[in-house]
């Protein structure tokens, strides 16, 4: 049976897990305008960031710059 890939946004994992944007971008440590930005595709994120996002998700590094359309 082929199953089909989820096509997530960064706002989809972030809700499942309950946070708010506040909340990851704490964990991130960067303003809430930041995350903002780079959960809605308007800002792109480094691997140091995107490593931490991944691990606060619980999704990976691949999946995180699948969401930013890397």
């Amino acid at each position: 049976m082929i199953t089909q890939r989820e096509n997530n946004s960064l706002k989809d994992y972030r809700v499942k897990k309950g946070f708010t944007q506040a909340m990851v971008a704490n964990v991130l440590g960067i303003s809430v305008s930041h995350y903002c930005n780079i959960e809605n595709g308007n800002r792109g994120i480094n691997y140091f960031y995107a490593k931490r996002l991944s691990a606060c998700l619980g999704v990976s590094v691949d999946n995180i710059y699948r969401c930013l359309g890397y």
